[in-house]
């Protein structure tokens, strides 16, 4: 879509794109400016035509709703849901991802990785609680914002869980879990390594546990990475044989509480 009929279509609701406009599988996604308080805003726009992929877009509206002033969430400020024209848009997120703060001298320090995780883990613990799993996260999907807080984005793949049985509820839990192993490992590598959501996934995560044993790492950390990357999951659903798992975000974050 050009910018020009982007612009039109987003008129109506007081926005304004800004370029450059990213076409990705299915979606557009671009910054833009909110036209009566001049605020900066993160625009997401349905490109697709399939049934399924038009549910889930509305079920991530309906997500941020839900999540309305909930810590670590960017505020939803509009949607839409026409015939024409299906987005929403959200406050700018003030802050480095992840994967950007691995690129800096900073971000490297492990003392620092193991902070900013440690929110991290206690986010996805609070977000299980209410009943909901992201199922997409990764380190360009989680922001440092500069008062230090965190705010994760793209609940594209979120699903609620209080229709599951306990094992379903489980498996969807897990990969949340094993997602946070890869993103932790990443920020101590520095690169990306694993291929998130992909079924090549297995066997990436069992040639890096072989690397995450010999990295030299303090024996919590190493205890962490191999409890997180060999939860049973919906990729996973045996899982990994490891000596432990974590099952549940509560225990995640309780393993990362000070000693």
């Amino acid at each position: 879509m050009k910018a020009a009929a982007l612009r039109r279509l987003l008129r109506p609701y007081r926005l304004t794109p800004l370029t450059p406009i990213e076409t990705r599988l299915l979606t557009l996604v671009c910054s833009g400016i909110e036209l009566d308080s001049g605020e900066r805003v993160f625009v997401k726009i349905l490109n697709s035509g399939i049934a399924g992929v038009r549910r889930n877009f509305l079920r991530e509206i309906d997500l941020l709703k839900a999540l309305a002033d909930w810590p670590g969430v960017p505020r939803l400020l509009v949607s839409a849901t026409g015939p024409e024209l299906v987005f929403h848009a959200c406050e700018s997120v003030d802050g480095k991802s992840f994967d950007a703060l691995a690129q800096a001298p900073e971000g490297r320090d492990l003392a620092v990785i193991m902070h900013h995780t440690g929110l991290l883990a206690c986010w996805v613990r609070d977000l299980h609680r209410l009943g909901i799993a992201h199922r997409d996260l990764s380190p360009n999907h989680v922001f440092v914002r500069r008062d230090g807080s965190l705010a994760v984005v793209d609940f594209g793949m979120a699903k609620s869980m209080l229709r599951l049985s306990p094992a379903e509820r489980q498996l969807c839990e897990g990969y949340d879990l094993q997602a946070f192993g890869m993103i932790l490992w990443e920020m101590i590598c520095g690169r990306p390594l694993f291929p998130y959501r992909d079924p090549r996934l297995a066997d990436v995560i069992q040639a890096e546990m072989v690397l995450i044993r010999e990295a030299g790492l303090p024996l919590r950390v190493t205890t962490l990475l191999m409890a997180c990357l060999s939860a049973r999951s919906e990729l996973l659903p045996e899982g990994i044989a490891a000596n432990a798992r974590f099952k549940t975000a509560e225990e995640l974050a309780a393993a990362l509480e000070p000693a």
